[in-house]
């Protein structure tokens, strides 16, 4: 990480990101479970592509390439046949967790 980044602006980052972590797990929960919900899985992709995209300016290369791993993931549920099938749910599900858990954790240690 790099150590030039100040320390409000990290932690304004946080909370953004916690945010839209939230936002990102809503949108997918409606579109698993509703499969009609396009506009919820594009709200979600939309708050991912901003997390990526501060990600990558304040020099966080790896939450940043999370954050691709799971909009790809996102893209494949958008086009793939329905019903997704369990294992793929989870992976997806597990993801976004994984992402608001690491975020967690990143904010204990500031």
């Amino acid at each position: 990480m790099p150590t030039n980044i100040e320390s409000k602006m990290l932690h304004g980052f946080a909370k953004e990101a916690e945010s839209a972590l939230s936002k990102i797990r809503e949108g997918i929960e409606s579109f698993l479970r509703d499969p009609n919900q396009h506009e919820a899985l594009e709200d979600a992709y939309q708050c991912m592509q901003s997390i990526k995209d501060a990600s990558e300016m304040l020099g966080l290369q790896v939450l940043s390439d999370l954050i691709l791993c799971l909009e790809e993931m996102v893209e494949d549920l958008a086009t793939a046949p329905l019903p997704l099938h369990g294992t793929r749910r989870t992976w997806l599900r597990q993801a976004v967790g994984r992402e608001q858990q690491d975020q967690r954790t990143k904010q204990v240690r500031q």
